[in-house]
């Protein structure tokens, strides 16, 4: 009745003095299984003959350790009357006799854990080929879950010249640079609570060496080993961010070289629209920016030279350095002209 209730395999071994086990009974559930009876068993040589021979020194230890007084746990392999292989998770008991001072019987209960397996093999591969296809990137690629990092690629420990082994110890916003460490924190808690944050934004770290990184980071919400975990991509930056630090240093330099030149200067666009003119312009002609800018440079020229304005707006566009002189009006409506 009580193997009948049993969906997985029980059974137990009479030992000998000798720590010889001997089968005294299985389960039901064993033979629906295995389709070996008992008897079937101990016909074929014992129970060591069911076992898949690789795992079979394993078992063998299991078996001494038990026969000798202690409780163990093992997984390993089977074989069915029909040639398949099931994994089963084995717990075994000793039944001691104090009379005798020694192991009498065991008791065992065999899960069957095949299933458990098969999806462990196919849940390690395709991690398998996660990390394949990660560390072919050169885009750092990371998983954080609670504080701590439990994935990074290859690109990742390039980027902030940490190991994996150094990253897996570090809390995930440690790395950032303190002037972004509570926005990236706050951010990445929420992520993984599900809450709405922004995916993609830029901010420092500080690298292993303790320089200073801008990275474009992208990040989003994923079930890691069943529970939630925040996935993050990012890039260095920095090349960008240096290069444009510098642009900006060389237009404030050109700005100010316009700005306090001797000799009145304007700057048009392709289409001759007027989008800036210095001091000394606007103390010749005595116009203001709010007069000029925006408008077509060809309200400053007299009637009469239109077209020679147009003619040279074209030949500035296709490349050619123009010496000329061109006569314009001031605002008061006098005449000036202009090199």
């Amino acid at each position: 009745m009580i193997s009948n209730l049993i969906t997985d395999y029980a059974y137990s071994f009479k030992v000998d003095e000798n720590l010889n086990l001997i089968g005294e009974w299985i389960s039901e559930s064993y033979t629906r299984v295995f389709g070996y009876t008992l008897q079937e068993l101990k016909e074929m040589g014992g129970w060591q003959n069911c076992f898949y021979m690789d795992d079979l020194p394993l078992v063998i230890n299991h078996a001494k350790r038990v026969a000798s007084g202690y409780p163990d746990k093992i997984e390993c392999r089977m074989i069915t009357r029909y040639g398949d292989i099931r994994w089963v998770r084995d717990y075994a008991v000793p039944i001691f006799d104090n009379s005798s001072e020694r192991v009498i019987k065991i008791f065992g209960v065999s899960e069957d854990i095949t299933e458990k397996k098969k999806l462990e093999e196919e849940l390690k591969s395709r991690i398998e080929h996660f990390e394949n296809l990660a560390d072919s990137t050169t885009t750092a690629i990371f998983i954080y879950q609670g504080e701590y990092f439990v994935y990074v690629n290859k690109a990742a420990e390039k980027l902030t010249g940490y190991s994996k082994d150094e990253l897996f110890k570090l809390k995930f916003y440690e790395l950032v640079h303190p002037e972004f460490r509570e926005l990236v924190k706050e951010r990445g808690f929420k992520r993984q609570k599900g809450e709405k944050v922004p995916s993609n934004y830029e901010f420092k770290i500080i690298a292993k060496d303790g320089k200073e990184k801008w990275v474009d980071f992208t990040g989003s919400l994923i079930n890691w080993f069943g529970k939630p975990a925040g996935l993050g991509t990012a890039y260095d930056i920095t090349p960008l961010k240096n290069a444009i630090q510098e642009l900006e240093k060389s237009t404030e330099r050109y700005r100010t070289l316009i700005e306090n030149a001797p000799i009145g200067i304007l700057v048009e666009d392709a289409q001759g629209t007027i989008l800036n003119f210095n001091k000394m312009y606007e103390r010749i002609t005595g116009y203001s920016k709010k007069d000029l800018v925006g408008k077509n440079v060809r309200i400053l020229a007299s009637p009469k030279n239109l077209e020679f304005v147009d003619e040279n707006i074209r030949k500035i566009l296709n490349g050619e350095i123009l010496d000329h002189i061109v006569e314009s009006h001031k605002k008061d409506g006098s005449k000036v002209l202009s090199i």
